[in-house]
């Protein structure tokens, strides 16, 4: 099954990571280290797709919104066709410290 997972996380001293992984929940759970996918969020581009209309009302509009940003172009690619597979990988990493 075709999923789309990421992962937002931040700790003071480590910095802003952000990892959005498409594919099969194999893929996904190589693709993601282990200790950040405690708090990674996997769904089905359908499932993105009905938190977005929620809006502020689903509990993981963050989550949306953040892919939205970082990842604009695979969020194009589900919302015009959320049966098409779009293989994507993205990791960002942002230490100011």
């Amino acid at each position: 099954m075709y999923k789309i997972a990421m992962v937002d996380y931040f700790a003071t001293g480590e910095g802003h990571t952000f990892i959005v992984s498409t594919g099969s929940e194999a893929k996904i759970f190589q693709e993601i280290p282990k200790f950040l996918q405690q708090g990674m969020t996997s769904l089905t581009p359908d499932e993105w797709l009905e938190e977005e209309k929620k809006g502020a009302d689903s509990s993981i509009h963050s989550d949306v919104e953040q892919i939205k940003k970082f990842a604009p172009t695979l969020w194009s690619c589900i919302a015009r066709n959320p049966k098409v597979f779009c293989d994507f990988s993205l990791h960002y990493h942002l230490n100011l410290s």
